[in-house]
């Protein structure tokens, strides 16, 4: 008499191992799946969204021509110290403009696909008792800094920066200040140097214009509405 056995003595040994392979392995493209869902892209708002929108036409092209992009992200969050938002706004600038650079709320841009955390330039404004002089500047002579007419001083140095102080009387705790110094940072890896400098001029000048009118000195700041050429001996 044949005797039948039981089905599980008749499955093969490697069809066992084979079935337990595949079962990993589509679990694991599963999680996979799972974890790159979880971590879009992030999304990015053009040149003149970026800053509460503080970039005009020619600022916002400018923007684009030094980070060859089309879309920007900007510091978000709230501040350890205070719990203020980090992103920036006229009115918390024109609140810290006394304050310490903590203090203060800075215009700080990313390009959004950018993974490597450095800003594109960040920007930042503060009351000023004084200002370098211009022609001082030009007679220095330095291949590295690039003077313009515009408000009290203005320049471009070769360390991916830029300064602007313009006419506007301020006060605050430590008193009554005649201007209000902008400066431009970058991270350096972001663009190069070359050929950027009028750029970046036209982007703090668009901002220093907008905070201007914000804290009623336009008039006072006579700031361009397009920058001009550089200066010269």
């Amino acid at each position: 008499m044949n005797h039948i056995s039981p089905v599980g003595s008749q499955v093969n040994p490697m069809n066992k191992v084979l079935w337990w392979a595949l079962s990993t392995a589509l679990t694991l493209a599963a999680l996979s799946g799972c974890t790159e869902e979880s971590a879009p892209e992030v999304a990015g708002v053009p040149a003149t969204q970026i800053c509460a929108s503080t970039l005009d036409s020619s600022a916002a092209a400018a923007l684009k021509r030094v980070s060859g992009t089309d879309e920007f992200t900007e510091l978000e969050g709230e501040s350890p110290g205070d719990g203020a938002s980090n992103q920036f706004s006229l009115s918390g600038a024109v609140e810290g403009i006394h304050g310490t650079a903590s203090e203060r709320t800075q215009c700080t841009i990313y390009k959004a696909d950018d993974k490597s955390g450095h800003p594109l330039i960040e920007i930042d404004f503060e009351a000023a008792a004084s200002h370098p002089g211009s022609r001082s500047a030009l007679k220095a002579n330095s291949p590295k800094t690039t003077v313009y007419s515009i408000g009290a001083y203005a320049a471009t140095n070769a360390n991916f920066g830029a300064t602007l102080f313009f006419a506007c009387s301020t006060k605050g705790p430590d008193g009554g200040k005649p201007y209000v110094k902008a400066s431009m940072y970058s991270s350096g890896d972001q663009f190069a140097e070359e050929d950027t400098g009028r750029d970046r001029m036209i982007i703090l000048n668009s901002l220093s214009r907008r905070l201007a009118e914000k804290l009623g000195c336009a008039k006072e700041a006579s700031l361009p509405t397009e920058v001009p050429a550089p200066m010269s001996q």
